[in-house]
């Protein structure tokens, strides 16, 4: 009996310490086959079940730290880890910095970080309530307090390996080959509600809670020469049957979440960020405005769009513009999810249009702070051509339709968006230098797409550029530390001469998409890589996360149809 609670209290040390944890994430992220790494989390979820870590170990690998609010939190500044690095280990605050990027970091530093390593390693519980306390500080005064506890966390890792995953999830950046989609089918409903519920969609809706948002996939045509015809749009996506749909302009904006109860207004992000503060005097009139209709809670789904002496500014502009008396914020209203008390995301699309058309008050004034979209039901492809060449007429991205369904978060089958480009969204990996003229600045850039939790080069881009952008991006990218070669990309043939430690997404337009044995398969389905064919710059997302990008799934199917046949 001694002997088994002896060993028993063996593999507790052993299977519950941080060493453990770090140990398992380096063997899944060498594996390159995508069965192999879900099985071999599958397996330490089991070991960390037994030994009481489990919820812990999920929240780390997802880089997500409160159980209790499910927001998104932020990651650590990069100053603040730069500082507490340099004074945890004795080294130059500008060697660090320079020298950040993870792979150099770990390759030129490890010998100083072994030497100061601890004896045991430390109980994963333990680490993980004290990174929670450093995510929970919020406020004046709080990097200082962070790269306090940052510090002493490193002071407590036991080797290099647990420095640079403990490095991954402050900066909120795993990397370990596992998306969220892969440890959701490995969970059970409960576990799946109570760790994803807002990521994902999966949870109860909860009024100050952002939920994911509903999306739309684009209309793709045949090729570079097809034109987009109503016709074929009602055959592919409304099954020839129109009267299951409604149809709205889209425009150019930044879409928002609006959360009201109790006489306060929170607005939150397509990546579910918080941004109420960022936008202050819109969340101002919209808590007047409430106030004054006599609301009692509400969540509405809109696109925010800015207004420049009376014409709609793009996105991109407005993201720039500095306020002045003839720019002004509104909210466009296109759905409802909550309304007094009651959840709204199982009534149908011609339900909820109805609730939020019958609550938004138009104001009398010339400056609308918040108005709902209007939607048609049209009869045949004359009435749908109409109506998207008039939208492209009055300088707006294009249309919207959409089915008459429930909310679906996180969804992508029930709303189509037409516009006149096909664009997609990727992620700017690395920097090549110009010739030429622009030999002093980068002038072409890698393009990569999210999938399986990695980064997968897609495509590389010189054209959309103006000499100003290529300047304030090469400013902006050298101004910061330079990143290094991710470790699956080693190979790769096409090395950027400056890989990025800020990932960025970009919205590109492009011609179509084929086949490109440069790049390695970035999904199971191909034997071959593929490319987005004349890329160009089209403007930046700073709304969008790395996860939001692609979807490659979307790439896939045009490719499909380019080749004619089946490839997977």
């Amino acid at each position: 009996m001694f002997y088994c609670k002896q060993l028993r209290l063996f593999r507790y040390q052993q299977f519950s310490t941080f060493k453990w944890c770090t140990q398992i994430f380096d063997q899944i992220e060498k594996e390159t086959k995508r069965k192999i790494k879900i099985s071999l989390f599958q397996d330490a979820l089991k070991q960390a079940e037994e030994f009481k870590i489990k919820e812990e170990f999920i929240r780390f690998t997802l880089c997500d730290v409160n159980s209790q609010s499910q927001l998104i939190e932020a990651a650590v500044p990069a100053n603040v880890l730069y500082s507490a690095i340099a004074q945890t280990y004795n080294l130059e605050f500008s060697l660090v910095e320079r020298m950040y990027g993870e792979i150099n970091l770990m390759n030129n530093f490890e010998d100083v970080i072994n030497s100061h390593k601890t004896t045991n390693s430390i109980q994963f519980s333990s680490l993980f309530q004290k990174i929670q306390e450093i995510f929970e500080l919020s406020g004046g005064g709080c990097e200082e307090q962070k790269e306090v506890l940052v510090k002493d966390l490193l002071r407590v890792c036991s080797n290099s390996l647990e420095v640079k995953y403990l490095i991954r999830f402050l900066k909120k950046r795993m990397r370990i080959g596992l998306s969220t989609q892969s440890v959701s089918q490995l969970l059970n409903e409960s576990e799946r509600k109570r760790l994803l519920g807002y990521q994902s969609g999966l949870g109860d809706l909860q009024i100050g809670i952002p939920i994911q948002p509903q999306l739309a996939k684009s209309f793709q045509k045949e090729n570079k020469e097809d034109e987009i015809t109503m016709e074929k749009i009602k055959k592919k996506f409304l099954n020839d049957d129109l009267e299951v749909c409604f149809f709205e302009y889209k425009y150019d904006g930044e879409r928002l979440q609006v959360h009201y109860t109790n006489g306060e207004v929170k607005l939150f992000g397509r990546s579910l960020e918080e941004k109420t503060n960022q936008f202050k005097e819109l969340s101002n009139q919209l808590k007047e405005y409430f106030n004054n209709n006599k609301f009692d809670d509400v969540i509405l789904d809109c696109e925010m769009i800015c207004y420049h002496n009376g014409e709609i500014l793009p996105f991109q502009e407005m993201q720039n513009k500095t306020y002045e008396n003839s720019v002004y914020l509104s909210l466009v209203c296109f759905d409802i999810l909550y309304h007094n008390k009651q959840i709204l995301l199982n009534k149908v699309y011609s339900q909820r249009l109805q609730i939020y058309n019958s609550i938004l008050k138009p104001i009398t004034n010339q400056r609308q702070v918040i108005s709902h979209i209007i939607s048609h039901r049209l009869k045949n492809e004359n009435q749908m051509d109409t109506f998207y060449k008039q939208a492209l007429a009055d300088g707006l991205e294009g249309i919207m339709i959409k089915k008459d369904t429930i909310y679906s978060p996180g969804s992508r089958n029930d709303w189509l968006k037409i516009k006149k480009e096909k664009d997609v969204d990727l992620v700017v990996l690395g920097g090549y230098y110009g010739q030429g003229k622009r030999q002093q600045w980068l002038g072409s850039f890698l393009l990569g797409i999210y999938e399986n939790g990695r980064l997968h080069p897609i495509a590389k881009i010189g054209t959309g550029f103006s000499d100003q952008k290529l300047e304030e991006l090469t400013k902006r990218y050298m101004s910061i530390p330079i990143g290094s070669c991710p470790q699956h990309l080693i190979g790769f043939k096409d090395q950027p001469h400056v890989w990025f430690s800020q990932n960025d997404v970009w919205e590109v337009t492009y011609d179509t998409v084929s086949a490109s044995p440069l790049y390695p398969p970035q999904n199971s389905q191909l034997n071959t890589g593929i490319s987005v064919r004349f890329p160009r710059f089209k403007r930046e997302r700073p709304d969008k996360r790395i996860e939001q990008s692609g979807p490659i799934q979307d790439l896939l199917e045009e490719y499909q149809k380019v080749q004619k046949k089946e490839f997977f």
